[in-house]
């Protein structure tokens, strides 16, 4: 996660579609590959998922959230 109040290009619709379909750890790191592991894992196994966001405070969780 980074300063919610500096816009950064990782977060778009380019990142989106670059993350999509593709296996966790094909690419570098990235909270879109993690949602989307989580979604074809939830459309695979046909149950619910969680994600855990934890971290110390100022780290970045609620931006992570929101993305």
């Amino acid at each position: 996660a980074v300063n919610p109040f500096k816009f950064f290009p990782i977060y778009n619709p380019k990142y989106v579609s670059m993350y999509q379909n593709k296996r966790l750890g094909d690419l570098p790191p990235h909270i879109f590959a993690v949602a989307d592991a989580a979604y074809h894992s939830m459309l695979r196994q046909k149950q619910n998922q969680c994600i855990v966001i934890s971290g110390e405070s100022g780290s970045g969780k609620t931006e992570s959230t929101n993305l």
